[in-house]
């Protein structure tokens, strides 16, 4: 049972605090632009401007932003929220690390006859002190997920509150496609937990066990961009033989329901020593579009993982946009890196200037 709820609890704090870091630089955009709206309107001498649409338009801008101070306070309180859960992630898996060496001397020492029935209270010590770790990390979850959703709902009703006629519509809008991803997200995660729950007596690393049934994860995906676009499918993740193969692939629409194309991607996975602790990673992906065989971008990646100390190393490489670009990456306990390239020209920079300043 520890090692299921290890395998429940598993995330990736590194790009929760990604987000986090880009929830926080939004909210400091938005207070920089609400100053910024004021001084400026602060700025007109009252010489050049006295007539009485001056306080319409004084109003207009202080209502305005009023709803970029709403709404900076609710990114800020998501990064915030994101940031103690992505501790909480790292804390806790620490504390399973820790607790995993403990049991496994535990289970050493229990190998030895008169040592068996001492084991047994200290191991169910450990399972409890393991549920209560596992509940703190899950309530630290469900009040993130109660910020972004509650303070989505207050931001939208002040906003409306101060001229934004918008908001209400935009905030239901974003809890119905919201609704359709946390559904998927749901249906994978109930699945992901049957799975784990079945193969909680996997042996270890290091050993030659036989996984107890070959499929290990699956994966649901509805994800919709901002202009509207949505990637509907998913994948698995199974055993067959010595090899692990990961499958999946998505159609995409655009925001009027059109087909727009489909991706797929395979990746294999085989031990290069007998307890499979040193892997060789091979696989590669594509995207193409309607009526056309021909993938219209194509890229490999073959590479190596230490399933012990969780090192890994790759290298991907293929063509896309017209152009060909590759990368070489490797991750470790101390962080990742990546190097990439590309012969792609470099898009031309947008220009922003107001027409009047050209």
């Amino acid at each position: 049972m520890v090692a299921f709820e290890f395998k429940l609890s598993s995330g990736k704090p590194a790009n929760i605090m990604k987000a986090a870091y880009a929830y926080d630089n939004a909210a400091d955009d938005l207070q920089t632009a609400a100053s910024e709206l004021r001084e400026l309107v602060r700025s007109i001498p009252e010489q050049t401007w006295s007539a009485n649409d001056r306080e319409r338009y004084e109003s207009n801008v202080h209502e305005y932003s009023l709803q970029l101070d709403y709404l900076h306070n609710y990114l800020m309180a998501v990064s915030i929220a994101l940031t103690v859960v992505a501790w909480a992630l790292f804390v806790y898996a620490t504390f399973a690390t820790g607790m995993a060496a403990y049991l496994g001397a535990l289970a050493a020492a229990s190998a030895f006859p008169p040592n068996y029935a001492a084991c047994l209270p200290l191991a169910a010590t450990a399972l409890t002190v393991t549920h209560v770790a596992t509940g703190i990390l899950l309530n630290s979850g469900l009040a993130a997920a109660a910020v972004l959703g509650g303070g989505a709902a207050i931001t939208a009703d002040k906003q409306g509150d101060h001229g934004n006629q918008f908001a209400g519509d935009a905030f239901k809008k974003a809890l119905a496609n919201g609704a359709k991803s946390g559904a998927a997200n749901l249906l994978q995660n109930a699945g992901n937990a049957a799975l784990s729950f079945v193969n909680r007596a996997e042996n270890p690393i290091g050993t030659q066990a036989k996984k107890p049934i070959p499929v290990k994860e699956i994966d649901l995906d509805y994800d919709r961009d901002k202009d509207g676009n949505v990637s509907v499918g998913g994948g698995a993740k199974f055993t067959a033989g010595p090899v692990e193969h990961e499958l999946g692939g998505h159609r995409k629409y655009d925001g009027s329901g059109k087909y727009t194309g489909t991706d797929a991607e395979y990746k294999a996975k085989f031990g290069i020593d007998p307890t499979e602790t040193h892997n060789a990673v091979v696989g590669g992906k594509g995207d193409w579009k309607p009526g056309d065989w021909k993938p219209d971008s194509a890229s490999g990646t073959a590479g190596y993982e230490n399933a012990r100390t969780g090192h890994k190393a790759g290298l991907e490489g293929g063509r896309k946009d017209g152009g060909w670009e590759g990368k070489v990456n490797g991750v470790g306990p101390g962080g990742s890196a990546e190097l990439s390239g590309s012969t792609k020209k470099p898009a031309k920079p947008v220009d922003d200037t107001p027409p009047w300043d050209k």
